[in-house]
């Protein structure tokens, strides 16, 4: 040991106690208390760090941790660490919750080898209250957490198993062959229950502990949905050729849970920060104007027109529905989620182009919220579906050279997310092929710039590529960068390429180096806004406008590109503040959209999408945009 232990460490007992915390009982490698609260300074030592709390642990101030061995904390309701907190240890850093918690600021979470989560069954109208129902639902976990399906059991609020029966929807794979990655992804359960009430009930999902009632073989979980017409919102989507099933019992998860399995990246539960709940709760009623559950003052030709137009579509409308349910677990957007992906699934051609929109609009083809899909409600038939969108991805070109007469980065995200969301679903070689292929054109084009150009963390395009007109000028779009940034982070989740955490990294510098932001003034308020399109050569004209309308999602890529960069161990101050800045910028722009009255004075939305694509360029790639504001 190289040195005394010089952190401050109190043990706080019960939460909310208002006598003064005394200070915890410590030696050089561990501490031990009810709430552990370790304040600012540091310490050395070339022993195991271990410090354990029966309840939470926080750190406040500057906190450095330097250690030749491994460093470890462990509390049972999470660990939570401030900005402040920075670790070098030449073993591993481990910020553990106990079983049945989810640790806070880990990205890729470490949870015991035994626990259990609670999931909640809704019953429809349909379900009989004292008669014995079939229920099958989808259950994903986080990463290398059960092996096997074997190793989950189903128990009842008592923590008595029941009998299941259960089978693997999808596993955790590596693209970058890590054979400790392998593990259950997602798994179909089912268990025949008998409701007492329609009211929802409570069960227990066990992992880590061999399965002993086997409920023997089921028949395809479809045969357990009902048609939306016997739900709420029974008029949702249309009867007859797009008739859409639903499960007669949704399932949900907690979702700091559903955060932990990344399903769709690393996740807040919504209202949970204080200084944020104005951007959670203008998720939640921009996700009512999207599926029109509005006020009945609204006119019809006010609302958002997804039955009849292809344009709400565009970005991925089901998977942004389901980011609202995964920070919320409510079962209402989990329907809502369900219903919009099954109707977009049927409408996805052998091609895999959706038949809305004419002319094969590959901006349009997207497979990540059927793969969710299948992941929580076991709809195999999805798989084709997901292929078919693969399929349409390989018509991309994904390598830019100046000849190349149309590309843009949106497009380039699109062709990434087809041939992942295939190998997630498939795990066929194939896809992978394909994603590293996308990728590798993708980074290349970032650090080698066609034509000359200057590299700047950016993918520079001709204007006449990406707008049709303005001959070989080379420009990027700090918006679609965004875009591409949110389908890197997802491959970033299945290969730890550090290549990957570079190429958001450099990104940083088109944000700051480049002139990406201008500061403009709405209503006497000095804002940080991106621009449209950037021209990135100097001796001509720098932007197409101001775009305060896409400054949630410029923002959402600042706080990717920061956390990045923190990764990497590179000094991240600067992108930071531009990501916070930018975040003001992105909640004027949502509280512009809020129109108190116009329901009743003109007929209108309240929370206005205008164009209805906003609502998943808004909040599509900014599912993690605060967990990665609390993390960089």
């Amino acid at each position: 040991m190289t040195s005394r232990f010089f952190l401050t460490v109190f043990s706080l007992g019960l939460l909310g106690c208002s006598a003064a915390p005394s200070l915890a009982t410590i030696n050089t490698e561990s501490c031990t208390g009810d709430n552990v609260l370790i304040q600012s300074d540091s310490f050395d030592t070339n022993a195991p760090v271990e410090c354990v709390a029966q309840k939470g642990i926080t750190t406040q101030g500057e906190v450095n941790v330097n250690s030749g061995a491994d460093v470890t904390l462990i509390a049972e309701e999470g660990v939570k660490l401030n900005s402040g907190f920075r670790v070098a240890a030449n073993g591993n850093f481990k910020a553990k919750a106990g079983a049945n918690r989810v640790p806070v600021n880990e990205f890729f979470v470490d949870l015991p080898d035994t626990g259990k989560v609670q999931v909640t069954l809704h019953p429809g109208s349909t379900v009989v209250p004292g008669e014995v129902t079939k229920v099958a639902f989808g259950i994903p976990f986080p990463r290398a957490t059960v092996s096997n399906i074997n190793q989950v059991i189903v128990a009842d609020s008592n923590g008595q198993e029941i009998a299941s029966h259960i089978v693997e929807l999808a596993r955790w794979r590596s693209l970058s062959a890590d054979p400790s990655v392998d593990s259950l992804r997602s798994a179909l359960i089912y268990i025949d229950v008998v409701f007492p009430s329609t009211s929802p009930m409570t069960m227990i999902i066990k992992y880590g502990q061999p399965r002993k009632r086997e409920l023997g073989s089921q028949p395809d979980s479809k045969t357990t949905w009902v048609p939306i017409s016997n739900g709420p919102f029974p008029d949702e989507y249309p009867p007859g050729s797009d008739a859409i099933m639903e499960p007669a019992v949704y399932a949900t998860f907690p979702s700091d849970w559903l955060s932990a399995t990344l399903i769709r990246g690393r996740t807040v539960p919504a209202n949970s920060i204080t200084q944020y709940r104005w951007f959670d709760n203008a998720y939640l009623n921009f996700s009512k104007t999207a599926v029109n559950d509005v006020s009945e003052y609204v006119y019809d030709e006010n609302k958002v027109a997804y039955i009849d137009e292809y344009e709400p579509w565009l970005f991925d409308r089901s998977m942004t529905l389901f980011g609202i349910y995964i920070r919320t677990g409510n079962v209402k957007w989990l329907r809502h989620a369900h219903r919009s992906t099954q109707y977009y699934a049927n409408h996805i051609t052998p091609t895999g182009y959706f038949d809305k929109k004419s002319g094969d609009d590959f901006k349009y083809s997207y497979g990540q919220s059927m793969l969710v899909d299948l992941m929580l409600t076991g709809d195999t038939s999805l798989i084709q579906k997901i292929e078919n969108v693969a399929a349409a991805g390989e018509d991309w070109n994904e390598t830019y050279d100046i000849s190349t007469r149309f590309w843009t980065e949106r497009h380039q995200t699109y062709a990434l997310l087809a041939a992942l969301s295939a190998w997630e679903a498939t795990g066929l070689s194939k896809y992978a092929d394909r994603v590293n292929q996308v990728v590798e054109a993708s980074f290349n084009h970032a650090l080698n710039p066609v034509n000359g150009w200057v590299a700047n963390g950016a993918m520079p395009h001709a204007k006449e590529a990406h707008e049709g007109w303005g001959g070989d000028e080379p420009v990027a779009s700090p918006w679609m960068s965004a875009l591409m940034a949110d389908a890197v982070m997802r491959y970033y989740i299945h290969s730890e390429d550090p290549d990957a955490l570079v190429f958001l990294s450099n990104l940083g510098d088109f944000i700051l180096e480049r002139t990406t932001t201008h500061e403009g003034r709405r209503d006497d308020q000095t804002l940080l806004m991106p621009y449209y399109l950037i021209a990135l050569d100097s001796s001509t004209q720098r932007e197409q406008w101001e775009d305060t309308e896409h400054a949630c999602d410029v923002a959402g890529l600042a706080a990717k590109t920061a956390w990045a960069r923190k990764k990497l161990g590179r000094d991240n101050t600067a992108l930071v503040n531009i990501s916070k800045r930018l975040v003001s910028s992105c909640q004027w722009n949502l509280d512009y959209k809020h129109r108190e009255g116009a329901d009743i004075n003109y007929g209108k939305t309240v929370w206005r999408l205008g164009p209805s694509r906003q609502y998943s360029w808004w909040f599509g790639s900014t599912h993690d945009m605060l967990w990665m504001l609390e993390n960089h």
